[in-house]
């Protein structure tokens, strides 16, 4: 419950880009295992790691993310492209899903709206770190 309490201190358009990303991740997860059987575990640490710093509120962690966004989006194109090319068209599909989630959690995030509040939260932290 303290979750969802913690989500609410975001503005609308943050909480869609935590939620896209957050269903990016698993579906990401979910995909990859069914393709190779597998789950690389630096993906998955830095996937988990990336979605819990953003959830902490801080800016330079959306910037990472937006960036780590159009990684995926760009490497994800590539591996639907090799799928549909190799016959496995519809394992191919089911990946490409993530690209509309990586895609809209990137939108979100470079949102105004998103990045003002992150702005402030840094903002923020700061003048408490200089009073303390």
């Amino acid at each position: 419950m303290s979750f969802l309490k913690d989500l609410t201190r975001f503005p609308k358009r943050a909480r869609y880009g935590i939620a896209f990303l957050v269903a990016g991740w698993i579906w990401f997860f979910l995909t990859v295992y069914i393709i190779l059987g597998e789950i690389p575990g630096k993906i998955f640490a830095a996937g988990i790691g990336i979605t819990f710093l953003v959830f902490k509120g801080y800016n330079w962690a959306r910037i990472l993310c937006i960036l780590f966004n159009l990684l995926i989006v760009i490497y994800v194109l590539f591996f639907v492209f090799h799928l549909w090319g190799i016959g496995r068209g519809s394992e191919g599909l089911c990946l490409a899903a993530n690209i509309i989630l990586f895609g809209y959690s990137g939108y979100y995030f470079l949102a105004k709206e998103t990045s003002d509040y992150f702005k402030s939260i840094n903002e923020q932290d700061k003048k408490a770190q200089k009073d303390a």
